[in-house]
């Protein structure tokens, strides 16, 4: 997505901010497809089932991308997310089930699986990738389909479209903190 038509001529840094990040979320709003709206979701379950108070800025920074493999009336969701461990929360009854009823609600089964993080600074997109490349899939080969909680990074868009897997959007914001996963097919 081009930063073209975003800024208010005129307009000081805070005020073209706000407007680039107004377009982008009506934008992304329009194009959100069923698994982004459970990335966004399973995020929200996590927060909501946290004991310590969560500000917005630090559910904003965090990402939950979910990885479908197999569409099917029984897929696969690989479940990733920057900066906590998945594997703790999904042992968690109450919240597992949360998911499970988000499932339901969108026609959703299949079988969840958790993806930890290999290094603090890879995304949770590239987390899933590097985690089916570590187990031997062919994802160029695979139906794969990846939604996210919020648009990926161009890096991350980038992998994503090499590799041959369906997403929805992405910014062209810098990004400081980007590790590159390990893939077989690229």
């Amino acid at each position: 997505m081009a930063d073209t038509g975003f800024w208010l001529p005129g307009g000081d840094e805070q005020q073209n901010r706000h407007v680039k990040k107004s377009t982008l979320h009506s934008a992304w709003h329009e194009k959100l497809t069923n698994a982004d709206r459970l990335a966004s979701t399973i995020l929200a379950t996590i927060y909501s089932h946290s004991r310590a108070a969560a500000s917005q800025s630090k559910i904003g920074f965090d990402c939950v991308a979910v990885g479908i493999v197999g569409l099917s009336s029984e897929s696969t969701f690989y479940v990733a997310v920057n900066g906590i461990s998945l594997s703790h929360l999904t042992s968690n009854e109450e919240i597992r089930l949360s998911i499970i009823n988000v499932m339901k609600e969108g026609c959703l089964s299949g079988v969840i699986v958790p993806v930890d993080c290999p290094s603090q600074g890879m995304h949770a997109e590239m987390q899933i990738l590097h985690y089916l490349s570590a187990r031997g899939f062919d994802v160029p080969k695979c139906s794969v389909v990846m939604g996210v909680s919020k648009p990926c990074c161009f890096q991350c868009a980038t992998i994503l479209r090499h590799s041959n897997v369906a997403f929805s959007l992405y910014h062209t914001d810098k990004v400081e903190n980007w590790d590159a996963p390990t893939l077989k097919w690229l």
